[in-house]
């Protein structure tokens, strides 16, 4: 689990460079919310707490309560799920259609020459 969150962290920052400066607070709260989130999951699994432990969890959990709704903010709509959906099959139309123009198109053939790729380079 630490593995993961590290890796997790780690891929969300450089995923979530800023290109301008109005997006740094965003991606600092996202940030926030994600680490607070996975140090609370890895500290829970300590087989025994102390006062210190338990005030710890309770201040990554009531960071990641206070952050959280900064996802709503990017939540994905039904009518924007459906029209992802319908760029989807066409870039997938798309793809079939011109894969299957690639396999028609004429294509230089040799054949009874005896020649092989495999024993030339052996």
């Amino acid at each position: 689990m630490r593995s993961l969150g590290a890796c997790l962290l780690g891929v969300l920052a450089m995923a979530l460079r800023p290109s301008d400066s109005t997006q740094v607070q965003y991606f600092k709260c996202v940030l926030t919310c994600v680490g607070s989130l996975l140090d609370f999951a890895i500290m829970a699994q300590y087989r025994s707490h102390t006062d210190e432990t338990i005030q710890y969890l309770e201040d990554n959990a009531n960071w990641f309560h206070e952050t959280k709704d900064i996802f709503l903010e990017f939540k994905v709509s039904k009518k924007m799920q459906a029209k992802a959906n319908e760029l989807h099959k066409e870039l997938h139309r798309q793809c079939t259609l011109e894969n299957q123009s690639v396999a028609r198109s004429k294509r230089p053939h040799v054949s009874g020459t005896g020649y092989c790729l495999v024993s030339s380079i052996i």
